[in-house]
């Protein structure tokens, strides 16, 4: 899952893209949100810097699940149900 092209993980490089569902996806399937690069770099780093705040939100909310025992994050997750907004329908 945390294949390194370039030093960073999968992850990381979908972030870089602000792709929200496969980054959803991927911490689903267990990628590893404390992997850093050689610069400390992690996903959450990335999407703070790059002021993607509902990735920065999912992440956090994330680890919340995952300290709590929780390893699998449901991946239906919307980080916007947590806030209490809703997303409209098109």
């Amino acid at each position: 899952m945390n294949v390194q092209p370039e030093g960073w993980s999968v992850l990381m490089h979908v972030v870089e893209k602000n792709n929200m569902l496969l980054s959803q996806q991927l911490i689903a399937a267990g990628a590893d949100l404390n992997f850093s690069d050689s610069k400390g770099d992690t996903a959450l780093k990335i999407a703070r810097r790059n002021g993607y705040f509902d990735l920065d939100l999912m992440f956090s909310v994330s680890k919340v699940h995952f300290l709590l025992g929780s390893n699998k994050v449901n991946s239906a997750f919307s980080p916007f149900l947590i806030v209490g907004f809703s997303i409209p329908k098109i």
